[in-house]
């Protein structure tokens, strides 16, 4: 039978079979059916396989190309992006050249070594990168200043004194310095009393000591003035010391040790009084602006009035060997004979008359302003 001759029926089933052969989708009711498309995917690649297989280049894939080599370069590192990431901290001039397995080698010039490492860390920081090859070279500016050398430190003690103690502290250029210290503290103060909180720097210029404090004994005070001035390892020293003392107490005290003694009868000093003497011009020396009376006494033996012109004669007599000792004090000499007398001392030869008589006829001094 000819085609022209196929029944309707026959007609449907050959368009059915040709639908089914070529897969077409058939949507009903939301549900959809995939053939075409299938088709079409499987035929391609088969395509692709033959085309592989006998070397023929088209499209996006290239037979020559392994897959190794591939994956290797997309681990090469972004030379222009690291370029970039260089210059944006302001290091231009940078060249770069890699190596396989992420070697990056970097030349040029860079200010100072702390330019280098900035540079050198910058690239090692980057994607893909595994090592840095430093061929950087330094600039070639002008020689650095060299840096002043450091002023020398200074030294500075402090000798505070007082009734009670005496603290040495501050900085001080030698050991041998700080014992000069020790030694001038030692001279007047017990160890129990002595603070030492001095600090050894050595080599420390210039080196200065400060006396300061308040004391109420000449004696120290004096030791301490004369002992700091030109104290060895010290190029100057200041004194502040304050000496609150009554210079005619001080020199009342040693007399009553060591009296000024006269020949008899007479207003001739004896040299053995000598040593008192320099006792009491060392202490009003310390004292020169005070105004000191100089009374001598006699015991009750003998006629008042004679009693009275020999002790005046031996307070002029002491007067004169203070004035040529290099006293310059306001000083004044009174005789005073047997009207203040310290002891009874009736005429009797017993030894209590005896020395009661020889502790009136002294020397006193009185402080009168």
């Amino acid at each position: 039978m000819a085609d022209n001759e196929l029944t309707p029926e026959e007609i449907e089933r050959r368009k059915q079979r040709r639908r089914a052969a070529m897969a077409t989708p058939v949507a009903d009711e939301g549900d959809v059916a995939f053939g075409g498309m299938v088709g079409v995917a499987l035929l391609s690649a088969i395509l692709a396989a033959m085309f592989a297989f006998f070397g023929f280049a088209g499209g996006t894939v290239t037979a020559d190309a392994p897959k190794a080599e591939v994956a290797e370069a997309d681990l090469e590192p972004d030379i222009p992006a690291i370029l970039a990431a260089l210059g944006a901290n302001g290091f231009d001039g940078i060249q770069l050249s890699s190596e396989p397995v992420g070697i990056v080698t970097a030349r040029g010039e860079v200010a100072d070594e702390n330019a280098r490492a900035e540079v050198l860390a910058l690239i090692a920081d980057q994607p893909q990168v595994s090592e840095v090859i430093d061929e950087l070279t330094l600039a070639q500016g002008e020689e650095p200043e060299p840096e002043p050398e450091p002023e020398p430190e200074a030294a500075a003690a402090t000798v505070a004194a007082d009734v009670d103690g005496i603290v040495l502290s501050g900085t001080v250029p030698s050991e041998a310095a700080a014992d000069a210290l020790r030694a001038l503290a030692a001279e007047s103060y017990d160890a129990a009393q002595i603070t030492d909180e001095l600090e050894v720097v050595d080599g420390a210029d210039p080196a200065t000591v400060t006396l300061t404090g308040t004391v109420t004994d000449s004696g120290i005070g004096g030791a301490l003035q004369n002992g700091i001035s030109g104290l060895d390892g010290f190029t100057d020293s200041t004194d502040r010391l304050e000496i609150r003392a009554d210079a005619s107490e001080e020199i009342n005290a040693i007399l009553e040790l060591e009296p000024i003694l006269f020949q008899s009868g007479t207003a001739i000093i004896l040299p053995d009084s000598q040593p008192t003497i320099d006792e009491a011009v060392r202490i009003l020396n310390q004292f020169p602006d005070t105004n000191v009376e100089i009374g001598g006494h006699t015991d009750s033996l003998g006629p008042d009035e004679a009693n009275r012109i020999l002790s005046e004669s031996r307070a002029q007599a002491v007067l004169q060997a203070l004035r040529d000792g290099g006293v310059t004090n306001q000083l004044s000499a009174v005789g005073y004979g047997e009207t203040q007398l310290k002891f009874p001392d009736d005429k009797g030869d017993t030894q209590d008359k005896i020395d009661a008589r020889q502790a009136n006829r002294r020397i006193e001094f009185t402080t009168l302003n």
